[in-house]
């Protein structure tokens, strides 16, 4: 019997069913620790049953022999008294026994049971900690595929970029067009790289560049909307200076195209040239919103940017030539237009939208009447030393009154033209205060206080007409 006493190794002892095994701990994320070794409990053998019933028989007939020999007397009644009492003794022993081993079998299942439920834990960590390697292992990898997804994306960006500059700077007009087309699909199908684009593009008008001039009777004139494109000789045949021309024009198309938040489709533009300006349906709906254009001392023919959004625009010492269109469009920070020169056709900025500083120091504005009717002016502005044998239009135009000024800076107005507030019952000019875009975070107040610019009909000077103009002046 000593064998069945032994205590259990490497496991706590039983406990009773109204207990449970301490479940054992796991970090999360780390491998669980090694199970130890399984517990032994001693088993009953067939040896030790027949040597226990051995002795239970022994004890039973040698507690019957003694209390004969004690108490029988050799009377019979006290022989079977001595009998029934060892057996007796021998019966209660027998059942001591067997409610032994029912306590130890039912010690044995509650230890099976607890035993199971460790295992079961221990298999749902095992379970859990490989689902989260799988995890681990499938984030990596997704990651590595990212990354080389991405690093493959950019080697492939870099090399379009370098290619189109490439051809960009080719001393053949076709394969300057290619070039453009190339950048401007780049572009479009990679955000982050569209100011890099728009300033290679810019770079690229803003080298020295001289246009070909002929008298009005001399010029073959494809109309593009309200503007002409000049070309020399038969239709469809350009050379020569007329080959640089046409490709600046298509790096102003695809400027104004994807600078446009109106949505205008341009598919009526590529049949007007018989495939002169192919490939400008896929230009529909590609807008590149905030993007800044360098045209400092830039040459631009027939340069038309109506109802387009960008963040900012320099055209300092820029010249326009055939005017420029600026109808509608809107400037979100500063725009500049000091010393720029309007040769052979109009500037036209009206319903336009200044949304900060607005330079036009020094601008030439030609012989036709420069038109600013209905624009808005959200901060400073200045018209000093213009000039403007045309006469300017700043009819319904208005001014934010409670601008943040630069320094104290104030708007400095064109000679004959002034601002004043708004009167009581005078409604808002249009556009609508809507037209601010989100310039709200530079009010000083949540609210704009708006003037209206009208003549200053105490130095007005006369409001040339478009016909009053010769269309050959200048």
């Amino acid at each position: 019997m000593a064998a069945e006493q032994t205590t259990p190794t490497a496991q706590p002892a039983a406990h009773s069913g109204s207990e449970t095994v301490p479940e054992p701990e796991h970090t999360t994320g780390t491998v669980p620790s090694s199970p130890a070794a399984p517990a032994t409990y001693p088993v009953l053998s067939n040896r030790v049953i027949r040597w226990a019933a051995i002795g239970l028989i022994t004890i039973g007939v040698g507690l019957a022999v003694a209390l004969l020999v004690v108490f029988g007397n050799g009377q019979h009644a006290d022989q079977l008294d001595a009998i029934k009492t060892a057996g007796t003794v021998v019966l209660g022993t027998g059942g001591a026994a067997a409610l032994w081993l029912t306590a130890r079998r039912q010690q044995t299942g509650e230890i099976g049971l607890n035993q199971k439920a460790v295992d079961q834990h221990h298999a749902e960590q095992q379970f859990a900690f490989q689902q989260q390697q799988a995890a681990d292992t499938r984030t990596h990898l997704e990651r590595v595929a990212a990354a080389t997804e991405a690093d493959a994306r950019e080697r492939r960006t870099i090399d379009l970029y370098a290619k189109a500059a490439d051809q960009l700077g080719s001393d053949k007009a076709p394969v300057r067009l290619a070039g453009v087309y190339a950048l401007e699909r780049l572009a479009q199908d990679n955000p982050d790289q569209r100011q890099m684009v728009v300033n290679l593009l810019c770079a690229y008008l803003r080298m020295p560049f001289e246009p070909t001039l002929r008298r009005p009777e001399q010029r073959g004139s494809s109309r593009i909307g309200s503007r002409s494109l000049r070309i020399a000789g038969p239709a469809g045949r350009v050379q020569g200076n007329d080959e640089e021309l046409l490709v600046r024009k298509t790096i102003q198309l695809v400027l104004r195209s994807h600078l446009c938040a109106n949505g205008h489709s341009y598919a009526w533009f590529a049949d007007a040239f018989d495939g002169q300006w192919p490939g400008l349906n896929h230009l529909d709906g590609a807008f590149w919103p905030g993007m800044d254009l360098d045209l400092a001392g830039a040459t631009l023919v027939d340069f038309e940017m109506n109802c387009a959004a960008m963040a900012s625009a320099d055209f300092r010492h820029a010249r326009l030539i055939g005017g420029g269109l600026f109808g509608g469009a809107r400037f979100r920070f500063f725009a500049n237009f000091a010393y720029t020169r309007f040769e052979d056709g109009a500037a036209s900025f009206p319903n336009a939208w200044f949304g900060s500083t607005t330079q036009f120091t020094h601008a030439d504005f030609g012989p036709q009447q420069a038109n600013f009717a209905g624009t808005t002016f959200s901060g400073m502005a200045s018209f000093t030393d213009i000039t403007v044998p045309g006469g300017i239009d700043l009819t319904a135009a208005r001014a934010l009154t409670n601008y943040k000024t630069n320094a104290g800076a104030p708007r400095l107005w064109p000679t004959g033209w002034t601002e004043r507030p708004l009167g009581a019952d005078e409604p808002m000019p249009q556009p609508s205060f809507d037209r601010l875009w989100d310039v709200e975070d530079e009010l000083p107040t949540g609210t704009g206080v708006w003037s209206v610019v009208g003549r200053d009909e105490a130095s007005a000077e006369p409001v040339v007409p478009p016909s009053a103009v010769r269309p050959d002046a200048g």
